[in-house]
C-alpha cells in the first residue's frame, strides 16, 4: 500500500474485509509488449483508412442489406 491508494471496506457476515485499490497511473503502456510480438501496426493514416473501410462495409451489410463480397 502506498499514498493515494483507496481502502474499500465490506461488512461480510461477522467481519470486515478491506481491499486496497491502487490509483490510476498516468504512464503510457504503448510499446510495452513490442519485444514479445512480431505484429507491426500501420502508420496512423493507414489505420484511419482501415477503420473507415470497416465502418463502410459494416453499414453496407447490416443497414443497407448489401454485401460487398463478390457473389458466386
Amino acid at each position: 500500500m502506498r499514498p493515494g491508494w483507496l481502502a474499500v471496506q465490506f461488512l461480510v457476515g461477522d467481519h470486515v474485509e478491506i481491499y486496497f485499490v491502487p490509483p490510476e497511473h498516468d504512464r503510457s503502456l504503448a510499446g510495452a509488449l513490442r519485444a514479445y510480438s512480431s505484429v507491426a501496426l500501420p502508420d496512423q493514416q493507414s489505420f484511419r483508412e482501415a477503420i473507415e473501410r470497416a465502418w463502410h462495409e459494416h453499414v453496407q451489410e447490416h443497414f443497407l442489406g448489401e454485401s460487398l463480397e463478390p457473389r458466386s
